[in-house]
Order: structure tokens, then sequence, then C-alpha cells
């Protein structure tokens, strides 16, 4: 089984989306917008992490990501 993403931006300055695959097949993803309170970067870190977290935990990646957060 592989786990895969693509962050792709959304525009200028309207921040990213996320594709999340398993085994070259979508199973989730969301969108990362930037706006007057979130930056560029800050919007991709965000689907950055998302990604990340998906890659190394699979479905369950969600619980473990709010666990982080909830942490910080």
């Amino acid at each position: 089984m592989t786990r895969t993403y693509e962050i792709k931006p959304r525009g200028s300055n309207l921040g990213f989306t996320l594709k999340l695959y398993e085994d070259e097949i979508e199973m989730g993803g969301g969108i990362f917008p930037a706006h007057e309170r979130i930056t560029e970067a800050e919007a991709f870190d965000d689907a950055m992490a998302e990604a990340e977290a998906w890659v190394a935990f699979g479905r369950d990646y969600r619980t473990q990501s709010e666990r982080e957060r909830s942490e910080n």
C-alpha cells in the first residue's frame, strides 16, 4: 500500500488544494485557503502537515493530526 498526496495552488494568493491518494486512488483531501489572517505560506504549511500525517498514519491521520494540534 502506497500513500501519496498532491498539493496544488488554487490561484494567486488563494491557498492550496490537497488530494490524498492510496495506491493511486483518491481517498480524500481538502482546501487550505489563504486570506487576511492566514498567509499563503501558512496555508501551504497546513496542507503539508495534513499530507505528511496522511502518509505516516493513513486513514487515522485526522485523529493523530488533531491530537498533535491539541497538544500545542
